[in-house]
């Protein structure tokens, strides 16, 4: 059975910089992906900026079901935006 596992990746762009393990990175100019999840809550499709979505390698489930209630204040879950983004994965030895 084919499991999930965090890729090691680099993600670069105006004023953000972030580096490690992610299992799932969502962009978006618009706050609502397929479903009407909230993606990028914060995204305003007018401001000319994207904004991206880190989830981290850790603890996958509780930081998905805490996007329902409260992103704020989970250190599973990084939060970006930018005009662009530089994403590069798959460069680095795992550890």
């Amino acid at each position: 059975m084919d499991t999930l596992t965090p890729d090691r990746c680099e993600i670069r762009g105006e004023n953000f910089h972030w580096q490690g393990d992610a299992l799932v990175i969502g962009i978006g100019n618009g706050r609502q992906a397929g479903g009407g999840q909230q993606l990028c809550p914060t995204a305003l499709i007018n401001d000319g900026l994207l904004q991206l979505r880190i989830f981290t390698g850790e603890e996958l489930l509780p930081a998905l079901f805490s996007t329902l209630t409260q992103s704020d204040d989970n250190p599973n879950i990084i939060d970006g935006a930018s005009a662009w983004f530089d994403i590069h994965a798959g460069l680095y030895p795992a550890q």
